[in-house]
C-alpha cells in the first residue's frame, strides 16, 4: 500500500527541485541585467513622485489664483466702504463711532497690504 504512494511523493519532490532551480536562475539571471528589481522600484517611485510634484504645482497654481481673486474682492469691497463712508460724512448721517471704528479698519487693512 505504501510503496503505491511513493511516486507521487517522488513526483511532488521532483516538481519542487525544478521550481527551485527555475527560481535560481531567475534569480543569477535578475542580478547580471542592467535593471534590478530594486531600480525598477525606484524608477517607479521616482514617476509616482514627479506625479505628485506637478499635481502639487497645479494646486499652488489654483490657490495662487484664488489668492488673488481674493485679494481683488478685497480691495473692491474696502474702496465701496470707502465710496460709502465718504458719501455718509457728506451727508451728516455717520456717527462719529462709526468713523472712527471704519479709520481704525482702514487702517489696519492698508498695513495688511490690502
Amino acid at each position: 500500500m505504501f510503496s503505491h504512494y511513493s511516486p507521487c511523493i517522488n513526483t511532488s519532490s521532483v516538481l519542487r527541485k525544478s521550481l527551485s532551480q527555475n527560481m535560481e536562475k531567475k534569480t543569477r539571471h535578475s542580478t547580471t541585467t542592467s535593471a534590478t528589481p530594486l531600480d525598477t522600484a525606484a524608477f517607479h517611485l521616482g514617476k509616482e513622485e514627479i506625479r505628485q510634484v506637478r499635481r502639487l504645482e497645479r494646486s499652488t497654481e489654483i490657490t495662487s489664483l484664488h489668492m488673488h481673486k481674493v485679494n481683488q474682492l478685497i480691495t473692491t469691497t474696502f474702496r465701496l466702504c470707502h465710496l460709502l463712508q465718504l458719501r455718509l460724512l457728506a451727508s451728516g448721517s455717520m456717527l462719529p463711532t462709526t468713523q472712527v471704528s471704519f479709520a481704525m479698519s482702514v487702517e489696519i487693512l492698508k498695513k495688511s497690504g490690502a
